[in-house]
């Protein structure tokens, strides 16, 4: 992930300003169009927050855990160990 502490802060708010958009789209459509217009937005949406969270934001703030947002709870770094063979 990005080492630089500084790059890393600039990306972690730019990512947070376009979650924060995505969820403002969904209330426009939430409020202007039918049930059917806001699930499939809903839908795609939810998919690209949680990727967003999951594979870039976690990551980030596993390397840089003082750039997490108050309250977010952010899991360890997964330690990968070689399981035993069983043959």
């Amino acid at each position: 992930m990005i080492t630089d502490k500084r790059v890393a802060q600039e990306v972690s708010e730019k990512l947070l300003k376009a979650s924060f958009l995505m969820n403002q789209s969904m209330l426009l459509v939430q409020e202007k169009c039918s049930e059917g217009e806001l699930h499939v937005l809903r839908e795609g949406l939810s998919k690209a927050m949680a990727e967003l969270l999951l594979e870039v934001l976690n990551p980030l703030y596993q390397e840089h855990p003082d750039l997490a947002p108050e309250g977010l709870r952010v899991p360890p770094k997964a330690s990968f160990q070689q399981r035993p063979n069983n043959t």
